[in-house]
């Protein structure tokens, strides 16, 4: 019995010690699992805080060229505009404000023209996801968009959808056009084929309503009326139009139960696919004709156009025709005249149906004084070399009438908007907030400054911070603006940084001792598409300096080429390092000044890096003065027109011998598109580096060594063009992708990148990020087509300081103005500007050093083993 019992109590024993194991396991397990569960929520929690939630438009507006505006029959206040360098804005005001679609629900190019229906809220389109065209439809008046049925089998180029219904669309290929009276399921039938290589254009599409159809291709009108059910040829055909010539644009209206017809045309054949026709053709348009429903010829109107005599008007040229569906008097042309002198975009007006027209729009009043427009930035100015004046309006790309009341218009042009409602008696910026226009006939002044109305279009390359209120930011084709409030104004008060075919600056760089300012001018080959000899021969370049935060230039040395980067050399006082881009064989390549004050001119060109043809992008010099360089991509083209064929010679060089000679370690990835390389800040060695690669003729990626380019890992396979590290987040970053958008990187300090999307970001094309040095928490993005953006994150000193806790470095005071103190002494101290330039020279041991010769902003400070960030405050 006692011996049961003391197996039995044993047994129980032995049964609770190990149900205390399991339990004090299960506990441990629970404990692990809270704080693996908080760690994900932490880190969850960090990356959102480390990214904004919005992102808001900064600069003055327009700038880039605007096609396909599309006003609204439901409200007359709701307009879409397009755009080439892929956004679309909307206006629910007229042109007074406009937010940016997101680039993921519209992706758009200038033949992204809005189609409304009978439905205010469904909508058609076409959006540009890659290189062509696909049509796509909204239901909810154009926030979201999904695919719609698609007939082409290739890029679609015009679509129409009738505004009598929700289902009945026309639309395009470069060899057929195709209809159906039921998109919701498909059923196209093909109307129209025009075999290849020249194709067939669809020049136009009247609904008279919901059965009677017109459509018009450059050499046939065809109508229907039982809605789509059978077709037939119009009896007048394109009679009366000269065979010589095609019909380009058509437009329709109804009034007193008759309609009239309106075309232009353009020279057959004049270019190889006339399915590609743009408005920039207009040396090649011809003739505008009229035909009324009781005739069976069209009769030309291209007469009545305003005589000129310097040049002649047969210069003068029409592209656009805009009516309401309602009004068949009052007819707009858009183009190009020379009726002051020289070329500018036109529009011309019609209340009598054609009989005679009128330039209403850049006429010579409006040239010469700013007569009947109330302007933003471009217009007549007060100085005779303003850099912005209407000269640069040189066509009409895009035009769009109010269905129902042919006063209203609005029109876009190679840079800008403006609105009319007075049948264009009088206009309207469009592009900038409105509180700052300029009134009618009133010269403008350079110096004033404006605020953006959202609709930025343009590309953006650079910002840099002299003090916590001036910021220069640097653009394509539009030079430069200044900010002399943190980033919310902007002007154009800057002079001698243009001149001739020099309208990019591609970065600017401050000398920490002088507080001279430096920029690298010139095109960068491939920034508007094209990567060969024939555009790089084109481009000229120089570096400038200003002594005055940005505003007067003068040059400091003129390459001939472009400049596409300048570094300062940290062993020198004075010296400094560029990039000169050029043709294959031409002096494109780094070049070295050692005294940029005293011998600004003499500089010396180093040696080539193997492969290379003389694309040089980019110099980063390492704090032991090490070399970095990248050289991008070549079109191999030897004619006038690009082949986007790229050849091998792109890549991210070392060199340890001041550019006598450099190392090729590239990977076969990394030949034909590095874009960028950036320099892991966490790294003290600076061994590890980060190399950005586009799609130019590869697949694109980031990839990342260790060792100074001798071997290197991909981390990201999509097509890049740049990254910036987070400056207090060690192991994060932001990657601009060339076209998937803005994204966030953590784990940057190992080959296993986790990425994720910055979906707040709404543009595809972000091109660099900075962040402002004087607030951590303010994040600017440049683009590729949509100007600088700025969001704001909610770090902390204690979030940050939880992640680098290990190596925290304590410094105090902190904004210091005079001395700054280390709480302990540090070995081989050295100091860096947010660009990561070394600003005061390497230290062995002290525990404080003098900050008083540093200008205003945020440093970072390294020691061997600990890190720390701190502001400087005089």
């Amino acid at each position: 019995m006692k011996e049961k019992y003391f197996k039995r109590n044993c047994k129980e024993k032995v049964i609770g010690i190990i149900f205390s194991e399991i339990s004090k396991l299960n506990l441990q397990k629970m404990e692990t699992a809270k704080k693996s569960l908080f760690g994900a929520f932490l880190f969850a929690a960090l990356i959102a805080a480390a990214q904004p939630a919005s992102w808001s438009p900064r600069g003055v507006g327009g700038g880039g060229a605007m096609y396909s505006p599309s006003i609204s029959p439901h409200n007359a206040n709701n307009v879409f505009i397009a755009c080439d360098m892929s956004p679309i804005h909307q206006s629910t005001d007229f042109g007074q404000s406009w937010s940016l679609l997101h680039y993921l629900q519209l992706p758009g190019g200038r033949n992204t023209d809005v189609q409304f229906t009978s439905n205010p809220l469904k909508l058609f389109t076409l959006k540009k996801a890659s290189n062509f065209y696909t049509p796509v439809k909204s239901f909810d008046g154009g926030s979201t968009w999904v695919n719609a049925t698609n007939p082409c089998t290739s890029s679609a180029f015009q679509y129409y959808a009738s505004p009598y219904d929700t289902n009945i669309v026309v639309v395009n290929d470069p060899t057929k056009i195709y209809f159906t009276n039921s998109e919701s399921t498909g059923g196209f039938s093909t109307l129209l084929t025009h075999p290849l290589p020249y194709g067939g254009h669809l020049a136009g599409v009247y609904f008279e309503n919901k059965d009677t159809i017109y459509v018009c291709a450059h050499d046939s009108l065809i109508y229907t009326f039982n809605g789509g059910a059978s077709w037939a040829s119009a009896s007048a055909g394109t009679n009366g139009i000269p065979s010589t010539e095609h019909i380009v644009t058509f437009k329709g209206a109804k009034q007193g139960g008759k309609w009239v017809f309106y075309a232009v045309t353009i020279q057959a054949n004049a270019l190889g696919k006339i399915y590609m026709t743009f408005s920039e053709d207009y040396p090649f348009f011809k003739g505008i004709y009229k035909l009324s429903q009781s005739s069976n010829q069209w009769n030309s109107i291209g007469g009545n156009l305003p005589v000129t005599t310097n040049p002649p008007a047969t210069n003068d040229k029409a592209y656009l025709l805009g009516l309401a569906r309602n009004d068949t008097s009052v007819v707009y042309l858009t183009g190009n005249s020379f009726a002051a002198g020289v070329s500018l975009g036109a529009l011309w007006r019609s209340t009598d149906g054609g009989a005679s027209f009128a330039n209403m729009f850049l006429n010579s009043a409006m040239f010469n004084s700013n007569a009947n427009v109330t302007t933003g930035w471009i217009g007549k100015h007060t100085i005779a070399n303003a850099k912005f004046k209407w000269n640069g309006v040189n066509y009409i790309g895009g035009l769009s009438v109010d269905p129902n009341n042919s006063s209203r218009l609005i029109i876009g042009d190679g840079m800008l908007v403006h609105t009319s409602t007075d049948m264009g008696s009088n206009w309207q910026q469009a592009y900038t907030d409105v509180n700052f226009d300029n009134a009618p006939s009133v010269l403008l002044q350079q110096s004033s400054q404006y605020i953006t109305s959202g609709l930025e279009t343009t590309s953006s390359y650079w910002l840099d911070w002299t003090s916590p209120t001036d910021i220069f930011a640097c653009y394509n084709d539009i030079v430069a603006r200044r900010s002399t409030d943190g980033g919310n104004m902007w002007s154009f008060d800057i002079y001698g940084l243009d001149s001739s075919r020099i309208n990019d600056v591609n970065m600017t760089c401050v000398h920490p001792v002088s507080g001279l300012m430096y920029a690298a001018c010139g095109e960068v080959a491939g920034s508007n598409g094209d990567y060969s000899d024939t555009r790089a021969a084109w481009c000229r370049g120089r570096i400038s300096v200003s002594a005055d935060n940005g505003i007067n230039w003068t040059t400091l040395k003129s390459f001939g080429h472009t400049v596409s980067s300048i570094a300062l050399d940290p062993l020198s006082a004075n010296g400094m390092y560029a990039t000169v881009m050029d043709v294959k064989g031409g002096v494109g390549d780094v070049y070295h000044c050692t005294d940029i004050i005293n011998t600004p001119t003499q500089w010396t060109r180093l040696a080539s890096p193997p492969r290379t043809e003389n694309r040089a992008v980019q110099i980063l010099v390492l704090n032991n003065g090490d070399l970095v360089s990248v050289y991008g991509s070549r079109d191999t083209s030897t004619s006038s027109s690009p082949s986007y064929v790229f050849s091998n010679s792109s890549g991210v060089f070392y060199s340890s011998d001041g550019g006598l000679t450099w190392a090729d370690s590239n990977v076969a990835g990394m030949t034909k598109s590095v874009v960028n390389v950036e320099i892991d800040k966490n790294d003290l060695t600076q061994s590890t580096w980060l190399a950005f690669v586009g799609n130019k003729g590869s697949a694109g990626g980031v990839f990342r060594t260790t060792d100074k380019g001798l071997n290197w890992t991909q981390v990201y396979n999509q097509p890049v063009l740049s990254g910036t590290f987070h400056p207090s987040l060690p192991d994060e970053m932001y990657i601009c992708t060339q076209v998937n958008g803005l994204v966030y990187a953590t784990n940057t300090n190992s080959n296993s990148f986790s990425i994720t999307p910055v979906s707040s970001y709404p543009f595809r094309n972000p091109q660099k990020v900075f962040f402002n040095p004087y607030d951590v928490n303010e994040v600017w993005v440049a683009s590729f087509g949509n100007g600088f953006r700025v969001g704001s994150t909610a770090l902390t000193g204690t979030n940050s300081a939880q992640l680098s806790k290990n190596n925290e470095l304590f410094l105090f005071p902190n904004p210091a103005n005079d001395k700054l103190l280390f709480a302990e002494t540090l070995n081989n101290v050295e100091v860096l500007n947010a660009l990561g330039q070394v600003v005061l020279p390497l230290v062995k041991s002290a525990n404080t050093i003098s900050v008083s010769g540093l200008a205003n902003g945020i440093y970072f400070i390294r020691s061997e083993k600990k890190s720390g960030k701190f502001i400087v405050k005089h």
